[in-house]
């Protein structure tokens, strides 16, 4: 138990983006800036959303919009 903990302290875990985005893995720059705009409002802080859940859709958002931070990203799933 305690090497499983140890090994899982060292392992980061990347959040899954598409998934938090709810979009495909192909979808283009307009799909994943409607999904994130649709989550934003049921997520968003000021209206009664978790801002850990936020801060995820943020960072995916960021993420999946930079076509290099994209690509590095993509890679990473591989």
């Amino acid at each position: 138990v305690a090497l499983r903990k140890r090994m899982a302290a060292r392992t980061p875990v990347k959040p899954k983006f598409y998934a938090v985005l709810e979009v495909a893995m192909n979808a283009d720059t307009e799909e994943i800036k409607k999904a994130y705009k649709k989550m934003a409002v049921i997520h968003h802080p000021d209206k009664g959303g978790d801002p850990e859940v936020f801060k995820s859709l943020k960072e995916a958002y960021d993420t999946l919009t930079s076509p290099a931070k994209r690509k590095k990203y993509d890679k990473l799933l591989l």
